[in-house]
């Protein structure tokens, strides 16, 4: 008898039974309220890209793709360019390691940054790839195991009290007979 009382209200999906509670009917409220948002959410409207050009040819327009979208070229995708930069950076700050400790720390903090914006960039842009993957673990490596060998022959270099190999310049000329 109190199912014949009491009132249905109607959902987009379910049927659910007045509460008797104001709290529990402001509940109900709310999720009907975001069932109807997102039902109507789930109708596929594509935005316009920021990024996609448009190019006139004869009175025709031409959709062309930009760096900023997928494209056949995957060597050039935005995050593959930051991480070449991130070499670039890493490669830098390996070399003026042990001459400039300042220039090195900015350069490899450089790098870093680098390293944290390719991922969201590939992401933000959908331009994920496994090169990317690869280069970006590559690098990882290649920067880790680069920074640890110099390390470690600085420091066998000092415990075994070896000079640093520099180039000899010849002070004196050679003068051959004849």
């Amino acid at each position: 008898m109190e199912e014949s009382n009491s009132r249905v209200f109607a959902s987009s999906r379910r049927r659910l039974r007045a509460p008797h509670s104001a709290t529990a009917r402001s509940l109900v409220f709310m999720t009907q309220r975001k069932l109807a948002k997102s039902s109507s959410r789930n109708v596929s409207r594509k935005k316009p890209s920021l990024a996609t050009a448009r190019k006139v040819d004869d009175g025709n327009v031409v959709k062309t793709k930009s760096w900023f979208e997928r494209h056949a070229n995957v060597a050039l995708y935005v995050p593959n360019v930051i991480g070449y930069l991130r070499i670039i950076f890493a490669a830098y700050a390996l070399n003026c390691a042990f001459t400039s400790v300042r220039t090195c720390i900015f350069a490899y903090l450089l790098s870093f940054t680098c390293d944290e914006l390719d991922g969201r960039f590939a992401r933000k842009f959908n331009q994920c790839s496994e090169f990317g993957r690869v280069l970006d673990m590559v690098t990882d490596r290649r920067v880790v195991r680069e920074a640890t060998r110099r390390e470690a022959k600085r420091v066998i270099d000092r415990v075994l009290d070896r000079p640093k190999l520099t180039p000899m310049r010849s002070t004196t000329t050679c003068q051959y007979p004849g």
